[in-house]
């Protein structure tokens, strides 16, 4: 389950039928910082009935991030705090995720086709095409 800043949990089974991309991040990361424009240029242009953009910040609180999208994001936004000892958030942790940012692209199914750790270049032809193959076999 997925906690939206509204207090709404939302499962990843909600978005079964889309492809999904699910974004591990963390507000002062400056590699997350430098990957965010072309991921939100991406899930502006998507199309919603094909494709999902869900981000996890790895921070404390909702501060942090709503600095970083004072005009609100584009895509959805949860909240993957960490335990006081520990550097990822507990969904994070149990995704494997070993630091920032990580993403995980899930097809239509429910099943993980790729991960990317560390910056990924959303608008490259090659990330649009593996998006646009998996959206093709919806």
């Amino acid at each position: 389950l997925f906690n939206r800043y509204d207090g709404k949990q939302v499962k990843l089974s909600d978005f079964r039928g889309k492809v999904v991309v699910v974004n591990f991040w963390e507000a002062s990361c400056k590699t997350c910082k430098q990957e965010k424009p072309g991921l939100s240029r991406m899930a502006r242009g998507a199309d919603d009935d094909e494709l999902a953009v869900l981000t996890l910040a790895g921070n404390e609180s909702w501060d942090d991030v709503r600095a970083l999208f004072p005009q609100g994001a584009p895509f959805e936004v949860f909240l993957d705090a960490p335990a006081a000892d520990q550097v990822i958030g507990p969904i994070g942790a149990a995704w494997g995720v070993t630091g920032w940012p990580e993403t995980f692209v899930i097809d239509a199914k429910g099943v993980i086709r790729y991960h990317y750790v560390s910056y990924r270049d959303w608008e490259s032809s090659i990330a649009q095409t593996c998006l646009q193959a998996l959206i093709d076999e919806a």
